[in-house]
């Protein structure tokens, strides 16, 4: 139990990592207060280069869904160095 906290000040949201190279993944997990249970490499990444240069195609759990999640859940980074099988994001018309 830690005195001064209560149910509310313990909740984040989960990223959208998909297109990010792997540190920069990393770290947008981690300061969003999640962990990460592992990071699956497809058979594009061949030696720890290729892991450090390969980008996010996947996550679990998804950005989308918009439940807040507890501090310290942990999530699953799927990574390629295939750009093709990064979804395309959509563009905001903002002006």
């Amino acid at each position: 139990l830690v005195v001064g906290l209560n149910s509310s000040d313990n909740v984040t949201y989960v990223p959208d990592v998909t297109g990010l190279k792997n540190l920069s993944a990393r770290d947008a997990v981690q300061g969003n207060s999640l962990n990460i249970r592992t990071m699956k490499f497809d058979d594009t990444v061949k030696d720890y280069d290729d892991s450090l240069n390969a980008v996010v195609y996947r996550q679990e759990p998804s950005h989308l869904d918009s439940l807040p999640k507890r501090m310290g859940d942990s999530m699953v980074l799927y990574l390629t160095l295939d750009h093709t099988k990064v979804p395309v994001k959509e563009m905001t018309d903002e002006k």
